[in-house]
């Protein structure tokens, strides 16, 4: 049996933590998302035609008993997230060799989990800043957590040194990827509080769908060029 598979071996165990904490990412991401619609719902029946001053008074407000749900299982989920972080600092960092990618990978994935956690004591702030960060954040966090995941499948070997390198192609994809998380974090918060009030947001709206567009072509080009 490689070494690297046993189940005594912190990689196994890396590779078992990055997959339930990406399911617990998503998990969070999901609530965070229901409750910020539900907050939009319970101030108006129809969120686009409402003043955003509006709907950010709701958010302290009262909600149905499907968003206190929600938010019991987003901060169960935050809580056990950020357990799962703690655990795979130490794996990768007590790894015989220790791989130097695992450690940064595992230090990027602590710091935001402190700086979401820091975020966390103004969520009930209806701030459009407080939306932005704690959606890039998570998205962040996923991304690293896919990365642990896929760089400590067993029969992916280990390397210190990422020695495979993105077509251009993925990489405008990812760019466009990110670009369109930061466009709808923008939309999203601008529903939420008053301090983020441009008129543009027809314009960002239209970039927003539009960047859907291309990263679709992006993707189709990419899966041809690995063809």
């Amino acid at each position: 049996m490689n070494s690297l598979s046993r189940s005594d071996s912190p990689r196994f165990w890396l590779h078992r933590i990055a997959i339930g904490a990406a399911v617990l990412v998503l998990a969070i991401l999901a609530s965070s998302a229901y409750l910020r619609q539900s907050a939009s719902l319970t101030a108006c029946a129809d969120p686009p035609a409402c003043p955003p001053r509006t709907i950010a008074g709701s958010a302290l407000g009262e909600q149905p008993a499907s968003a206190s749900a929600a938010r019991i299982v987003h901060r169960l989920s935050a809580s056990a997230a950020g357990a799962a972080v703690l655990l795979i600092a130490y794996l990768a960092w007590v790894q015989t060799p220790r791989v130097r990618v695992d450690v940064a990978i595992s230090a990027a994935l602590l710091a935001i989990v402190i700086f979401l956690a820091a975020l966390g004591r103004f969520s009930m702030t209806p701030s459009p800043a407080v939306t932005l960060g704690n959606l890039v954040g998570g998205m962040a966090l996923l991304g690293l957590l896919h990365w642990m995941w896929l760089r400590t499948t067993p029969g992916a070997g280990v390397t210190n040194d990422d020695s495979v390198r993105a077509t251009p192609w993925a990489t405008a994809g990812l760019a466009v990827a990110v670009l369109e998380i930061v466009l709808g974090s923008l939309l999203s918060a601008r529903r939420i509080g008053p301090a983020l009030q441009f008129e543009p947001a027809q314009t960002l709206t239209l970039a927003h769908s539009l960047g859907g567009v291309v990263l679709l072509a992006d993707i189709n080009l990419t899966w041809q060029v690995e063809e």
